[in-house]
């Protein structure tokens, strides 16, 4: 056990994954992401507006528009509107009725709440994107099950997620306010019910078949000046160092290509094996153990610029 906030218990699976239990009711996570929670959005729109423009060059890196673009999570829409601007055809889902309502107002087509829910055709999107909604959403394995699912042969996934190893910002946190920052407050404005290492993102992602799976540094963590420049120090350690001691971190992987298409297609393989915990550990709702997987590399600098390949798979990967 890591933390305790009344009745509600930060812990570590033996997988490694750090997680909340019990966690919150749906009408409590519902009613954290009302109206309130989208007004320092909107007030924030020019410092966003940036890390929006550079999240779809790192999609269009990945995969150049025309194509269709769903965005998990997509708040007020305002990636969804950049990456239309760009030429993607796109559509969003969206937990919180507040942020949906703000992004349809503005012409983006929205689902209101979760993606399992919204029933959408499968293997239709070229891409997929969810910019830190995996930590607060209850299942991430159904979550990526289901991006698995909706995405076209050989389309790729992108996510950006808080990283649970930010040394870093945790040091900077303690010398300002003299305590360590916690990793769940039942008053926190952004209820966060997971948080991943490189590690346990990489081996959630792998269990539902993704391949080229990469990991690398997230550099949109934050608006905030002084949350920036913090990171950007961790920035600078992880391009001299390797060691990924940021506030975030960037993953992308790609669905198995049909064999015979383009860019060398195969079949993902089952290898390795991730530990699994024995009945009496405490598990996380979406437990790291159905498929086999393997360890992905500790992320190193080399990543922006070649990064290093997890091919992993499971026996029983959805094609």
């Amino acid at each position: 056990m890591l933390e305790v906030a009344g009745s509600t218990r930060v812990v570590r699976c033996r997988c490694g994954l750090v997680f909340v239990t019990p966690q919150p009711p749906r009408a409590a996570l519902e009613a954290a992401y009302g109206a309130d929670y989208y007004r320092p959005w909107s007030a924030q729109a020019c410092l966003r507006e940036p890390v929006w423009q550079e999240r779809a060059r790192t999609v269009a890196m990945l995969s150049p528009p025309p194509g269709r673009l769903l965005d998990v999570g997509c708040g007020d829409g305002s990636f969804l509107r950049e990456a239309a601007r760009r030429g993607w055809t796109v559509t969003g889902t969206e937990f919180s009725r507040a942020g949906a309502e703000i992004a349809r107002a503005t012409g983006v087509p929205v689902f209101t709440g979760e993606l399992q829910e919204a029933r959408l055709p499968g293997e239709v999107f070229d891409v997929i994107t969810c910019w830190h909604v995996i930590e607060h959403v209850a299942n991430p394995r159904g979550l990526l099950g289901e991006m698995y699912r909706l995405l076209a042969p050989g389309g790729a996934l992108v996510l950006a997620t808080p990283n649970l190893d930010d040394r870093v910002f945790r040091l900077a946190y303690l010398l300002a306010r003299g305590r360590r920052p916690r990793l769940y407050e039942p008053d926190e404005r952004e209820v966060h019910l997971f948080v991943y290492s490189a590690q346990t993102i990489g081996h959630l992602v792998a269990a539902e078949g993704f391949a080229e799976i990469r990991v690398g540094f997230d550099r949109g963590a934050s608006t905030v000046w002084s949350k920036r420049a913090v990171d950007a120090l961790a920035y600078g350690w992880y391009r001299l160092t390797g060691i990924h001691w940021g506030m975030a971190l960037a993953v992308t992987a790609r669905k198995a290509r049909l064999q015979g298409e383009e860019d060398g297609a195969r079949e993902p393989r089952a290898v390795g094996g991730a530990r699994v915990p024995s009945k009496n550990a405490e598990r996380p709702p979406g437990p790291l153990r159905k498929r086999g997987t393997h360890a992905v590399p500790v992320p190193s600098p080399r990543l922006e610029r070649r990064a290093v390949r997890a091919d992993a798979a499971a026996s029983g990967a959805r094609a």
